[in-house]
């Protein structure tokens, strides 16, 4: 079954372009039924839209810059941040023909192998220790090492106790012996002779080096643990308060000493202003020191002024500022 199409047309009779619609074979290549050529690529040769007229639009082919990026585009979807794609750059192997159906790759085994690998390389990322788990074992290694040296030079202390104490006592051992061979050798042998041998012996085995030399376990030289966060918080914390308090204590003394200070300066500000004042007015001043205590708030060191009303030889009529 078959039917012709015939564009309507208002000025004359049908144009000789005529469109073919194919029922019966729906895998039928279309014709071309434009002026344009058919494109020479495959893949160029798909037709994406109809115009007006029913003239078929055939997709225009890809230029270079487009066609990397749709590669690219590709590459990415297939393995994301471009992981596990092969270390060969052959242009020929990495585009295949489309019309050689035999050299294309087989694209769904190559994506199980990379899939596979994939997951190879994350087991093998998972199974790795992390790097705080590294830290914590180190610094648990170091803290036994620490451990294991401590008992080490512990022991050889020790050792060397045991040999200086087995130093005093042969000695002894030795004397005793000496002397309880040279009594039962001759019951009337001198006791000075006896003595003197038993000296003699004590010298001798006093002279006699260790059973083992002094020092025969040592260690080198153990570097002290770090302390933790926690200690290192703690005594900044400490030293910030103590330094918080002395700054409170020394503002303290500076207050007080600079409250006294401006006493001072606001007594002898008015006492040299009530002096001035009394000197404008032609009164005479004389200084004189302190024979008396405390006058008018001022120790007996210093001098003071007084004010005569021309009135000395009465009593009471003496004027002191």
């Amino acid at each position: 079954m078959a039917s012709e199409l015939h564009p309507s047309s208002a000025h004359g009779p049908p144009p000789e372009k005529k469109l073919r619609l194919a029922l019966e074979d729906a895998t039928a290549v279309p014709q071309p039924t434009s002026d344009k050529p058919l494109p020479t690529s495959a893949a160029a040769a798909v037709p994406y839209d109809v115009t007006e007229k029913g003239f078929l639009v055939y997709k225009p082919p890809l230029s270079t810059t487009d066609r990397l990026n749709e590669q690219v585009f590709k590459l990415w979807s297939q393995n994301p941040n471009l992981r596990g794609l092969p270390d060969t750059t052959d242009a020929s192997s990495s585009e295949p023909s489309i019309a050689d159906p035999e050299k294309t790759p087989d694209t769904s085994r190559q994506k199980a192998e990379e899939g596979v690998g994939n997951s190879v390389k994350d087991d093998d990322d998972d199974s790795n220790p992390s790097t705080e788990t590294q830290r914590s074992i180190s610094e648990m290694q170091q803290h036994l090492h620490e451990q294991l040296f401590h008992a080490h030079s512990e022991v050889g202390v020790a050792f060397d106790v045991v040999n200086q104490l087995l130093a005093y006592l042969k000695p002894a051992a030795a004397a005793i012996t000496t002397g309880a061979t040279t009594n039962g050798s001759s019951k009337t042998s001198d006791p000075l002779a006896v003595l003197a041998a038993n000296k003699a012996a004590a010298a001798a085995a006093a002279s006699q080096p260790l059973p083992l030399p002094a020092n025969a376990i040592s260690f080198t030289y153990i570097n002290p643990s770090k302390p933790d966060t926690s200690a290192q918080i703690l005594k900044a914390k400490l030293g910030l308060a103590a330094k918080r308090s002395q700054l409170k204590a020394a503002s303290q003394i500076l207050s007080q000493h600079a409250t006294s200070l401006e006493t001072v300066i606001n007594e002898e500000h008015s006492f040299w202003k009530q002096a001035l004042e009394l000197r404008q007015k032609n009164w005479i001043i004389q200084s004189r020191k302190l024979d008396e205590g405390k006058i008018g708030g001022r120790d007996n060191i210093r001098s003071t002024f007084h004010v005569l009303y021309g009135y000395e030889n009465g009593k009471g009529m003496k004027n002191d500022s």
